[in-house]
Formats: C-alpha cells, sequence, structure tokens
C-alpha cells in the first residue's frame, strides 16, 4: 500500500503450507475509488507475519509462565495487564486490579514515592530497584520490590517485581534483635558504672583468664 492510502479493513488469517505447515497472514483492504468518487474495487496486501506471531506467542508464553510478578501500566496510570503471579500474591482478578487505579492499591505511606518514580519513569528513566507495598484482597500489604521499562512513545511500563515481604521481615527482626543487643550493653554497662563493682568484675575476668593485675 502506498504512504498515506486508507486502509478499509485489516485482519489475520492463518493458511497450511501445502508442506503443512502453519502460516500466518495480515490481509489488508482498501476501497479505490475512481475520479468522481465512486467506489471502483477493492485492493488488498497480503504480508507473512508467522514470525511476528511466533514472538507474541512466546512473550505471552512467558508472561504467563514466569514465576515473576510482570505486568504493563499505562501512562495514564492503570494497568493493563497482569500475569498470574501478581493476581496469585494480591489475590484481586486482573478485571479488579485494572479497573482502578493502580496507585489505590499502593500504601499511603508509600505513595508519593510511587507518584515520583512514575514520573520519572515518564520522562524515560528506568527503574532498577524500586519498593513499595501493595494491598492484597485480604487487606494485607505487600513489599515489592519493581524493575520497570517505560517505552515513551507507547506511553506504556513494563514491569517485572518480586515479593520481598519475607526478606523485610527478616530485616525488621534483625532490627529488634540488634535494639535489644544495644539496650542489654546500655543496661550491663550502667551496672558496671561503679568503680568497685567495675574493679571487682575486672579482678573476676582476670582470674578466670589466669592474668594479674
Amino acid at each position: 500500500l502506498l504512504a498515506g492510502e486508507r486502509i478499509e479493513a485489516k485482519m489475520e488469517q492463518r493458511y497450511l503450507t501445502k508442506e503443512g505447515r502453519s502460516l500466518w497472514t495480515e490481509l489488508m483492504i482498501r476501497l479505490v475509488r475512481d475520479k468522481n468518487g465512486k467506489a471502483s474495487y477493492f485492493a488488498t496486501h497480503v504480508q507473512d507475519i508467522s514470525t511476528r506471531k511466533q514472538a507474541e506467542w512466546e512473550v505471552k508464553r512467558l508472561f504467563e509462565v514466569n514465576p515473576d510478578m510482570m505486568c504493563t501500566v499505562g501512562f495514564d496510570g492503570y494497568m493493563k495487564k497482569v500475569n498470574p503471579a501478581l493476581e496469585k500474591l494480591l489475590g484481586w482478578t486482573p478485571e479488579e486490579i485494572m479497573a482502578k487505579p493502580y496507585i489505590d492499591f499502593v500504601h499511603p505511606e508509600d505513595r508519593e514515592a510511587t507518584l515520583g518514580e512514575a514520573g520519572n519513569l515518564a520522562k524515560g528513566a528506568r527503574t532498577i530497584s524500586f519498593e513499595n507495598r501493595y494491598q492484597g484482597k485480604d487487606g494485607v500489604y505487600h513489599w515489592i520490590s519493581w524493575s520497570v521499562i517505560p517505552v515513551i512513545e507507547e506511553e506504556i511500563m513494563y514491569g517485572v517485581a518480586r515479593d520481598i515481604s519475607q526478606h523485610k521481615l527478616d530485616e525488621k527482626a534483625l532490627r529488634e534483635a540488634n535494639d535489644l543487643l544495644e539496650l542489654r550493653v546500655i543496661e550491663r554497662t550502667a551496672e558496671l558504672g561503679n568503680s568497685k563493682r567495675l574493679l571487682e568484675e575486672t579482678g573476676r575476668l582476670a582470674r578466670i583468664g589466669g592474668w594479674e593485675i
């Protein structure tokens, strides 16, 4: 077809070749008019799109079976597609997730940072690792780490995410253990604040170690 010509119809069709191979084609039909503007005939253009369809199928299969969470998000603030892994974690159906702005699912304390990150993505920046909390259907918030690539011309973002909730719990437990240890050190230091008791304690430790003071 010539540049600027109007395509009246476009459709994809699959055929079997003589060798039994499946062949995907894209058929484009254009109405041609005579010099008076009266419909004259239809011009058709057929293109082999088998390679493209195979690539689309492979991407679709990867999207559906990938254990990592994957989604596409529009610059309008709505998720356009989510894979089963994301659906399983949050408990929402794809229709429920895509019906509201994604920011509605984000923890209130994380929304400002999330919108700021989205603004950077809209300018073409890539996100390597961004963490925020998403609310599941049961009301529980899950910590998620995101890697996102924007495609400016399509006004869409492609995201891959992992649930890091357990990692966050482990970090919290470690911090609490360190805080408790520091508190006990402070308490113990206070107990040994009295010089006499400190000397006695030092002597006891020296005897245990076989040292002389």
